[in-house]
């Protein structure tokens, strides 16, 4: 004999909030039981949720304020049986009328014909219903999520339509008959409320007004507290805890930088360590979107949002989960209201809500994230060599050439060593060349990567797929010493010219052309040096006396606290300031760039963390431009979790660990 779930005086309690008969409330508690559990008056989410509110908010607004005692019920509802899933309506003939004068749909013809739009819709949107068994209705929404059920209702039900569409003027549009939306609701104005967990709440508790003598949501809606009702500890969901429900934007004025890269890892870690993290791609591009579409555990599950295909893309061992959803198809416009109301309600859910747009200043979806969001994050560029060739030691051939930052050496030569090769190869055809290469200067600009490969990625173009690898070996196996020595001389001049401002922006003072060509021959740097892959020379270490020990000689410290702050604080405006409205604090600046920041610098970053125009995070994020980067973002591998000790999987996690501190702390 099976063994009955104890739900020994919860079924009154439950009554007290839907007005159920203690037969139909039991037996919702012990199917509830049998599937795992859950809160006394179970929630929903997603487009359930969504329906629930717009019928109850349009269903206040057409009734207005009256007594419960009069309609049999608060607006004529005199029960409700609500599953995690759906709800049931039980309603008094007198709530039966008003509610389809609330929801029914349709097209009223514009008053004045001069107008842009030849009807006006009232009800809600898209509403159709269809009879049941047992004279049932059951309501629902075309190209929408959910549907509530109306017990013992039918008879009444089809009167009230028959009697609206009766009233209705010469040439309005009876919209619930058609199959399809019509013209006239296309475009309609979205009824959602903006608080739409709220209200699905109270239409779910809807008995705990029946005894009030005065009711009116769309004036006084009840507080937090009316809604959890009387007992409050039997309402919590199945881990008992509230979501931290914060919207973030990751933004930067420039694209290419790796900031979608960056938001996915983050929200990977968050994920792992326990919280619900929502990526809304609202990007115009899409990138996250289409590059995670393989990696769906599930895909439509009930959306948080209340917008269809949502996709879940990781699960953590503590309860955490990722989900994306895809962004508008709003137009040159950029998402709209719904959409606002649609990531409003997804904080009932998610604990972090994560904005992907496209650049600042650029796309209408940027405009909207930075206006909605609680919190700011800006990334900037971390520019090849501006910090680490104060820190680290040049690694020259031996000669007098010293005073020359080993970074730009490297540089510039590498790209030099390239971009002859290429010209060698194109059998005279230089200024074709010289415009691709332009172009893989800019391109440094954007990645962080070497410009020896912004110009071989560009050059790979004009290759075949099979020939790439063997395009990168021959750059890589070439010395200027083979090279030809006219060739070499020749294209110095436009070398120079065509790299000359990406250079200069990214390496400030340290650029130096002239001392380069005068090291061009002399100097040799080894394929090791400029690799990503190997480590930055050692560091001075703080003898006991407080001298500094490079282990090649005495050195003093070479860097001046105060430009460090200039030149960040100036590539924070330059790449994070915004023309619009910024809703949410800027918590963080986040640098990218193309490989680790030495530890002197992230411990001077540390150290100057307040002297800054905002907080920026010591922990450098590896670009775009890196190899293992760009595939993981290409192929949504959440890199951060899958590869926990792979080098830029721990950077990643190290801004994520340090973010959420000042995520989380926003008011």
């Amino acid at each position: 004999m099976a063994v009955q779930p104890r739900i020994f005086g919860l079924p009154a309690k439950r009554r007290a909030y839907t007005g159920e008969s203690h037969q139909q409330a039991r037996q919702r508690l012990v199917q509830q039981r049998q599937q795992g559990g859950g809160p006394l008056v179970p929630d929903t989410s997603g487009g359930q949720a969504a329906f629930e509110a717009e019928v109850l908010s349009l269903t206040a607004a057409a009734v207005g304020p009256h007594h419960p005692a009069d309609l049999g019920g608060a607006y004529g509802i005199s029960a409700v049986s609500p599953t995690a899933t759906g709800l049931d309506l039980t309603m008094t003939d007198l709530g039966i009328a008003d509610l389809v004068e609330a929801i029914l749909p349709r097209a009223l013809p514009a008053k004045d014909s001069s107008a842009a739009a030849l009807y006006r819709v009232t009800g809600l949107p898209g509403l159709r219903y269809v009879p049941l068994t047992r004279g049932r209705i059951r309501l629902y929404r075309l190209g929408h999520d959910g549907d509530i059920v109306l017990v013992d209702g039918a008879r009444t039900w089809r009167h009230a339509a028959d009697a609206l569409a009766a009233g209705l003027p010469a040439g309005a549009i009876e919209c619930w008959t058609h199959d399809e939306l019509t013209d006239a609701e296309f475009g309609a104005a979205p009824s959602s409320p903006v608080d739409i967990l709220a209200w699905s709440r109270v239409l779910r508790r809807i008995a705990l007004w029946r005894k009030t003598d005065l009711v009116d949501l769309s004036r006084r809606f009840p507080s937090p507290q009316q809604i959890a009702g009387p007992h409050p500890d039997l309402l919590a969901d199945g881990d008992g805890r509230t979501p931290i429900g914060r919207t973030v934007a990751i933004v930067s004025r420039k694209g290419g930088l790796g900031r979608s890269a960056l938001l996915l890892q983050a929200a990977a870690v968050w994920a792992q360590q326990g919280l619900r993290v929502l990526i809304a791609d609202l990007d115009e591009q899409g990138t996250l979107t289409h590059s995670t579409a393989g990696r769906n555990q599930e895909r439509d599950p009930a959306p948080w949002s209340g917008v269809r295909g949502e996709a879940v893309l990781h699960r953590g061992p503590t309860g955490g989960e990722l989900r994306i959803v895809p962004g508008p198809s709003d137009g040159p416009q950029g998402p709209g209201e719904r959409w606002r109301h649609a990531l409003e309600a997804a904080k009932s859910y998610a604990d972090l809500i994560l904005l992907d747009t496209g650049p600042l200043n650029a796309t209408p979806d940027a405009a909207f994230a930075t206006d909605m969001a609680d919190a700011v994050v800006i990334c900037f560029p971390y520019p090849p060599g501006h910090y680490d060739s104060r820190y680290t030691e040049p690694q020259l051939s031996p000669g007098d050439h010293s005073q020359y930052p080993a970074p730009m050496l490297a540089w510039l030569t590498e790209g030099f060593r390239t971009f002859v090769a290429y010209c060698e190869e194109s059998e005279g055809e230089h200024e074709a060349a010289i415009e691709l290469l332009r172009l893989a200067a800019r391109r440094t600009e954007y990645t962080g990567e070497p410009l020896d490969l912004a110009f071989q990625a560009l050059a790979e173009d004009f290759e075949s797929e099979d020939d790439a690898e063997l395009v990168r070996e021959y750059y890589r196996g070439i010395s200027l010493d083979l090279l030809d020595r006219d060739l070499v001389q020749t294209l110095q001049a436009p070398f120079l010219q065509a790299v000359e401002d990406s250079g200069r922006g990214q390496f400030g003072a340290d650029w130096d052309p002239d001392g380069w060509r005068a090291t061009l021959l002399t100097v040799s740097i080894t394929e090791a040096q400029v690799s990503n892959d190997v480590p930055a020379p050692s560091f001075s270490t703080p003898e006991a006396d407080g001298s500094t020990d490079t282990g090649r000689g005495e050195r003093d410290d070479l860097v001046d606290d105060g430009q460090v702050i200039a030149d960040v604080n100036r590539l924070v405006k330059q790449f994070g300031t915004y023309s619009g409205t910024l809703a949410g604090a800027v918590v963080a600046a986040v640098p990218v760039g193309p490989r680790a920041l030495p530890k002197e610098a992230a411990a001077q970053l540390t150290r100057l963390a307040n002297d800054f125009s905002c907080p920026i995070m010591p922990h450098l994020v590896v670009g775009r431009g890196h190899g293992t980067v760009q595939s993981a973002l290409e192929s949504g591998e959440l890199l951060a979790v899958t590869r926990p000790n792979h080098a830029t999987a721990r950077a990643w996690r190290s801004v994520a660990d340090s973010l959420l501190p000042r995520i989380t702390a926003t008011p």
